[in-house]
């Protein structure tokens, strides 16, 4: 028996954009602020997403059968502007 390969999805991330930003900064102090920052950033999508998913369960789109309509159906239903 071979040794276990850990599955991609737990390897952490993968060395895309930030990599190459954080060793090009020019002491750890600049790194360590390179990456928070790029957490900070990278937290805005996954917020959009989270609404957008609470949006869709509370607007009762459950209703819909086919997984590809679900972004379409909570869009099109989404309130836009304000209400005033």
């Amino acid at each position: 028996m071979g040794a276990q390969r850990t599955p991609p999805e737990f390897r952490g991330p993968s060395p895309d954009v930030r990599l190459p930003a954080v060793l090009a900064a020019r002491d750890p102090r600049d790194a360590a602020l390179v990456g928070a920052g790029w957490s900070v950033i990278s937290r805005g999508p996954l917020a959009m997403a989270t609404g957008i998913a609470l949006l869709a369960i509370s607007a009762g789109a459950s209703q819909v059968a086919d997984p590809e309509k679900f972004m379409p159906t909570v869009l099109l239903d989404m309130p836009m502007g304000s209400a005033a």
